[in-house]
């Protein structure tokens, strides 16, 4: 990737492994390397985010990403149930956001790259719990994360570690599909989320 006179190359190996412990059950282990070269930039005025997606060049690099999961999973009742639970943790360099006392207006008429801390670091971690009924007239899956999100820059919040605005604590998710006849079923979805830490 050549921006500006600037050259950043990306090397983003993956790697999975899997393993049968026994005829219903199985361990898993995933590593993932990425590199991220749009930024988002979200700035919060009013009450509403207002987001902006900016380019890496040769004053911003783009963002790297780690992240190591591992993994369990089960079948029950001859495979027509299926349990996991999966943690995972990453960790997130040459993070980007606005400095501190940015105004909301007047923004484009500056540089953007002037109006932002460069350099940041993040980490993110969980658990992601996820049950599956595959057969039978009424059917579906419920999966439940409990996260974590964490920036650090130098010259914000003292550099101190802060809750990043992507911090979400709980995510529960339910999917159920009730099968009727051959010709008729219904399903629904529902989605229940955290709010952001501040509004």
């Amino acid at each position: 990737y050549i921006t500006n006179g600037k050259s950043y190359t990306s090397w983003e190996p993956r790697l999975k492994a899997n393993a049968n412990t026994s005829g219903n059950s199985s361990l898993s282990f995933s590593y993932d390397r990425n590199f991220q070269f749009l930024h988002q930039l979200t700035h919060y005025a009013n009450g509403f985010p207002a987001s902006f997606w900016v380019v890496a060049n040769d004053r911003v690099a783009p963002q790297k990403v780690h992240q190591w999961a591992v993994g369990f999973g089960r079948s029950f009742d001859n495979g027509n149930y299926l349990a996991s639970v999966e943690g995972y943790y990453k960790t997130m360099s040459d993070l980007i956001d606005f400095r501190e006392g940015t105004p909301f207006f007047g923004q484009l008429d500056q540089t953007w790259t002037d109006l932002v801390e460069t350099d940041g670091i993040g980490k993110a971690y969980g658990a992601e719990f996820f049950v599956h009924k595959k057969t039978g007239r009424w059917n579906g899956w419920a999966g439940y994360t409990l996260s974590w999100s964490r920036h650090r820059f130098e010259n914000l919040n003292h550099g101190e570690w802060y809750y990043s605005r992507y911090d979400r604590r709980h995510d529960l998710e339910v999917y159920l599909n009730f099968r009727w006849n051959e010709k008729w079923s219904f399903s629904g979805n529902w989605d229940l989320r955290s709010g952001h830490r501040l509004t």
